[in-house]
């Protein structure tokens, strides 16, 4: 299968998956309001987000590692590819253990991180069965990034997907018959496993020779190990600014707020976190596309790439900003309740977060694609302190945990990442002037803000009563915006751009 096939292949199975995998997420969290009780809810997001602290013992070494198969994939060289894969293998097997470690360690002190009003029985044992889950994934990692870094993601995003489908079904008849979440946990823990196992045996069939290799493969060059280890710092870095704006969220709510705040947060987090992991699919689909060809062309014909990029990007955030922003609330309503909606303030200020992070996911799409880790680590750290001061300031402010807590990442993308990674990606690897990329940037965050002030204003006007209304606005309200954004950015590119996109020719230049 030919690059522009397999790039075709990846974003078309990675949005069915993720859409499958979406809707029965709704279906599960459904069951979960019904057959249990909000406490849970709140427990299986505060587990979530306990388990991405957790994951910087895997120190941006999956990131490194699949960047360092680009160059002996592409020459077909299986020793060199075995090589790798076997430091992979060896490391995430150390990582496995020290993450079920200090997971352990952070069992002991579960309950201080929860508001003592928010009493859930058990909470030790139902964590230690939520982290068995997530370690046993770390002993088959090796064999999705050889299938990743080999740009086939549709092959391990066949194998997740389908396994997630069945495991929620499966979980949803395991609530409604036993009441219980110990149960739906190791649900969970069966399914990983099979997962994992299924994933090797496909992996085994795709790359025989390089398997047969690692018995007997040669360490990696003193100068590649260099590499991978500026790049694993880099990357851990990056991980540790990521985990903090995206992962401290719920803590923080569960401590200042408890878990029934929590949970009612959670609903619209699995939305846009639902929204967001489809997007990230289709994105990180054509990252592997991105770094292959970055190393065969010029600066100009990159940075073209990447305007293009942030046009699609900038398309398909316009679209979710308006469905979210005027249909979430009667969306919400009708799955699971009134009893459930937050105020309108704060879902303006989820849809603005989302907004400004999905601004950043071309540059740290190409910035992942070229391999620039090292340069990123002081900007993560910085940033990663920054949120963490500004959330628990904003909430102090606002004396609201969910208010603080946005506000806080709002902040802290604004003021540090909207400068810090154009300004890497272009000094380090694109290295031009950017005076394009900002008049492009900036022209998308004022159509963005005019959107949402507008939108702002209409939220209460529209009423939905049923599914069948639900569907029938979402489908105006699309047609709406997509033409009044083409208009818009009706420039010398735009039109350019759009048409590749649709006629799925990629995102290179013609």
């Amino acid at each position: 299968m030919s690059s522009k096939n397999k790039t075709i292949a990846n974003v078309t199975w990675s949005f069915i998956m993720r859409i499958m995998v979406l809707v029965g997420q709704f279906i599960l969290q459904s069951f979960f309001v019904r057959y249990l009780s909000i406490n849970y809810l709140g427990v299986n997001g505060l587990f979530t987000n306990v388990i991405s602290f957790l994951s910087f013992a895997e120190l941006g070494i999956g990131a490194a590692l699949t960047f360092a198969l680009y160059k002996p994939l592409s020459e077909q060289d299986d020793e060199a590819i075995a090589s790798v894969v076997n430091f992979y293998k060896k490391a995430y097997r150390i990582i496995g253990f020290v993450v079920f470690f200090i997971g352990m360690i952070v069992m002991t002190f579960l309950p201080a991180l929860v508001k003592k009003s928010s009493d859930v029985p058990n909470i030790r044992y139902l964590f230690l069965i939520y982290l068995l889950g997530t370690v046993s994934s770390y002993f088959f990692t090796y064999y999705r990034s050889l299938l990743i870094a080999n740009q086939q993601s549709y092959i391990n995003i066949q194998n997740q997907a389908g396994f997630k489908v069945v495991q929620m079904i499966v979980q949803a008849a395991a609530i409604a018959l036993f009441h219980r979440y110990d149960v739906y946990l190791w649900i969970t823990v069966i399914f990983t496993v099979a997962s994992n196992v299924h994933v090797a045996y496909i992996a085994k069939k795709w790359f025989p020779d390089v398997l047969n290799h690692m018995k007997k493969a040669k360490p990696i060059p003193k100068n590649q190990i260099t590499e991978i280890k500026n790049n694993v710092i880099g990357s851990f870095a990056s991980k540790v600014g990521t985990v903090i704006v995206f992962s401290t969220d719920n803590l923080l709510i569960a401590k200042f707020s408890g878990l029934v705040a929590v949970g009612k947060y959670s609903n619209y987090a699995l939305i846009i976190q639902g929204i967001t992991t489809v997007l990230n699919e289709v994105y990180s689909s054509i990252i592997a596309t991105f770094g292959n060809a970055s190393l065969k062309q010029s600066s100009k014909a990159n940075e073209d790439m990447l305007l293009r990029y942030m046009y699609f990007v900038g398309l398909v955030s316009a679209l979710i900003v308006a469905e979210f922003e005027l249909l979430v609330q009667g969306f919400i309503g009708l799955w699971i309740g009134k009893d459930y909606l937050l105020i309108k303030y704060i879902v303006v200020l989820i849809i603005v977060s989302f907004t400004i992070t999905e601004l950043r996911v071309p540059v740290t799409g190409f910035t992942a694609a070229l391999g620039l880790y090292w340069h990123t680590r002081f900007k993560s750290l910085i940033e990663a302190a920054s949120n963490l001061i500004f959330s628990l300031v904003m909430i102090k402010i606002s004396r609201d945990s969910i208010t603080g807590v946005l506000w806080g990442t709002i902040l802290s993308n604004i003021l540090i990442n909207a400068w810090w990674e154009p300004y890497i990606l272009y000094s380090k690897g694109i290295q031009l002037r950017m005076t394009k990329y900002w008049r492009t940037w900036l022209g998308y965050m004022a159509f963005f803000a005019a959107e949402i002030a507008v939108f702002y204003y209409l939220l209460d006007l529209i009423v939905v009563r049923n599914y069948l209304e639900l569907v029938g606005f979402a489908v105006i309200i699309a047609i709406i915006v997509a033409i009044i954004f083409i208009l818009v950015f009706w420039n010398k590119d735009g039109r350019k751009i759009l048409f590749t996109a649709i006629s799925s020719r990629g995102f290179k230049k013609h």
